[in-house]
Parts: structure tokens; sequence; C-alpha cells
């Protein structure tokens, strides 16, 4: 079972001492860095520094694409791809073309009942 520890008094003066130390460290970061720093230096001031940077090789081989992987490429399909009929006047409607048996003013119901959909693994 555990008994708990009465902390002596010298570690509870350490333990205070330490509190305080780290609670004003704390206090001074802030009042420096937020209410008593010199101010900032202004963006229009600042010039970035310039780092050599060697240009990066951009011409495309041609050459590339006459090697033995890309010489076996077939094409499948017609391009260009013609567009064909997308689409429905009422995306709601079913596609089967039936109305839904509903009365005027009903609420509208699924047509898959919830246990069924729910549980249809």
């Amino acid at each position: 079972m555990l008994v708990p520890q009465r902390l002596n008094r010298s570690k509870f003066i350490a333990l205070i001492i330490i509190t305080v130390a780290a609670v004003a460290l704390m206090l001074y970061l802030l009042a420096s860095s937020f209410w008593g720093g010199g101010g900032s230096v202004p963006i229009e001031h600042l010039t970035p520094a310039i780092i050599g940077v060697a240009p990066i090789k951009t011409d495309f081989a041609a050459d590339l694409l006459n090697r033995e992987p890309y010489t076996k490429l077939k094409q499948h399909g017609e391009l260009p791809v013609s567009v064909g009929a997308v689409g429905r006047d009422n995306p709601f409607e079913p596609a089967d073309g039936s109305q839904p048996e509903t009365e005027p003013g009903a609420p509208a119901t699924t047509t898959t009942p919830g246990n069924e959909f729910l549980f249809n693994f």
C-alpha cells in the first residue's frame, strides 16, 4: 500500500525557490519580448542574403523517349476522346424511369428499407 510522504523543510524550500525562479524567468522573457524590447526592424530595411545557387539543368533529353521501355508502348483507344451523351435532365429521377409511389405532399422515402441498407454487407 502506498503511504504518502511528508515533504521535509529543505525540499519544500528548494521547490519554492525553483518555482519562483521559473516564474521570474517566464516574466522576464515575456517582458523583454513583448513589452520592453527596443522595437522591431521595419521590413523595408531588411535585405535578403544572396545565396549562390547553381543553375538547374532543365533541358529535356529527347533520346530518352527512344529507349527500350518507351518504344514498346502501344496506344489503346482513339485520341482525342470525343464527348458522348452525359447526364440526365433530372438526376433525382430513378434511372429506370419509374416514379416513386408516394402521395402528393407525403415525405419522400428511400427505395431500400433501412434495415436492409444498414446491414447489407
